[in-house]
């Protein structure tokens, strides 16, 4: 991709005049590495670049930045056609500045709704990160850090994501029962609402659960990060199970449970109902 010339800037400078939006030169210039990275990524083409844009700047007219706290989870929020980010956050951490802002453009352009909020919350988080993860000046991925988390002192998993971890591993689970991934999904989202494309996943009630508890889980995580909760039992519980009910659906002969067994967080539920 970095071979192919394709005047990014002027894309985006129509834009902006055709809807007149109010964009500073750090966000349109966030906003241009943004789509280069998408192009090197995959997740666009040069030819549905102008599409993509387009929609971003249709639905956001404004980007305004505030010192104030927004909440306790985002340093963002969407209001109308206004983005609001706490700029607060650049002056002690710029990385995390922009990935704050590359989320919201995310979230814009995946059209989320509150309806399976975890996992479209989780699809924004993998594509935002690596969105930011990119080094558009060399055209390569840059190397993400993989750590080792542990939830409730009994889930132990390896994670490169900084955000929602957690929910980004049981959601990796969730696509391989599905026999689909992170990166179709992706793609899918920037030119479908994401929450037609979750859809179009569900065939049984087995997926329908997966999705409830995973949602379940979703909120208890929430709560333990703006409320400083370290331990959850009904967590702990709710991990277990989900993941039982994926390993119950796979066939212990394919590679897709081989793989699973890997990815479990507590090696107990390799053992159960062998």
């Amino acid at each position: 991709m970095k071979d192919v010339k394709i005047p990014i800037k002027s894309i985006i400078s129509s834009k902006v005049e055709k809807y007149k939006c109010i964009y500073e030169e750090t966000e349109f210039n966030l906003l241009r590495r943004y789509f280069i990275s998408c192009l090197n990524l995959g997740y666009l083409t040069p030819n549905s670049l102008e599409l993509i844009v387009d929609k971003f700047c249709y639905k956001i007219k404004k980007i305004v930045k505030t010192p104030k706290v927004i909440n306790l989870l985002n340093y963002y929020k969407i209001e109308n056609d206004i983005l609001i980010i706490n700029d607060d956050v650049k002056g002690y951490d710029e990385a995390l500045y922009e990935l704050t802002f590359f989320t919201a453009v995310t979230e814009t352009l995946f059209e989320s709704s509150s309806e399976y909020l975890a996992i479209i919350t989780s699809v924004i988080e993998i594509a935002a990160e690596k969105i930011h993860n990119f080094d558009v000046t060399n055209s390569k991925i840059m190397d993400q850090k993989v750590v080792t988390e542990t939830v409730n002192t009994s889930h132990t998993f390896k994670t490169e994501f900084i955000n929602y971890p957690l929910i980004i591993h049981l959601l990796r689970q969730f696509f391989l029962y599905k026999q689909t991934s992170e990166e179709i999904i992706v793609r899918e989202c920037f030119f479908n609402q994401s929450n037609k494309v979750i859809n179009n996943l569900i065939n049984d009630g087995s997926d329908n659960l997966l999705i409830k508890i995973l949602n379940q889980i979703f909120e208890l995580n929430v709560r333990r990060k703006t409320k400083r909760i370290d331990n959850f039992l009904n967590e702990d519980k709710l991990i277990i199970k989900y993941q039982l009910i994926i390993k119950a659906s796979l066939d212990k002969t394919s590679d897709a449970y081989k793989y699973f067994s890997k990815m479990v967080t507590n090696q107990n539920i390799n053992k159960i109902n062998e």
